[in-house]
C-alpha cells in the first residue's frame, strides 16, 4: 500500500516537472511564440493526444526513441563541449572553484551564500529524489 502511494506522489510530481520542462524548452526554441505556460499546455496535449491514441505501447515507444535520441546526443556533445571548453585547463578556468568540490555548488543559495554541508545534502537530494522515485516507478 505505502509503495503505491509513493509511486502515486511520484508520477504525479514527475509528470508535472516534465510538463514544465517541456513548456520551457519550446519558450527557448520559440521565444516570441512561445510562452512557458502556452508550451506546458502544448506539451500536455501532445502527450495526452498520443497516450489516447495508442495507450502505454506509444509511451513505451516513446521512451525507447527519446532515450536512443538522447544519448546520441550526449555521446556526441560532452566531448565536443569539453574540447571546446578547452579541457580540464579551461573548465577550471572558465567555472568558480566550488564546482570541483562535493556539494559545490549545492552548498550555494540563490543570493550566492554558503550554506552548511546539511543544506547542500537536502538540495542534492532535490535532484536526486526524483530520479530514484521515477526508476521505482517504471520497473
Amino acid at each position: 500500500m505505502l509503495g503505491t502511494i509513493a509511486i502515486l506522489i511520484a508520477y504525479i510530481a514527475i509528470t508535472s516537472y516534465q510538463f514544465r520542462g517541456g513548456g520551457d524548452v519550446l519558450h527557448l526554441i520559440f521565444p516570441g511564440a512561445v510562452t512557458p505556460e502556452l508550451g506546458t499546455y502544448i506539451i500536455a496535449a501532445f502527450v495526452i493526444l498520443t497516450t489516447a491514441m495508442a495507450g502505454m505501447s506509444s509511451v513505451a515507444y516513446m521512451d525507447v526513441a527519446i532515450g536512443s535520441l538522447v544519448t546520441v546526443i550526449c555521446v556526441i556533445a560532452a566531448p565536443m563541449l569539453f574540447f571546446q571548453a578547452g579541457g580540464w585547463i579551461g573548465l577550471h578556468t572558465a567555472l568558480p572553484p566550488e564546482y570541483f568540490q562535493v556539494l559545490g555548488n549545492y552548498r550555494m543559495s540563490p543570493d550566492h551564500v554558503r550554506q552548511s554541508v546539511g543544506m547542500g545534502v537536502i538540495r542534492g537530494m532535490e535532484f536526486l529524489v526524483p530520479v530514484l522515485l521515477l526508476m521505482l516507478g517504471n520497473q
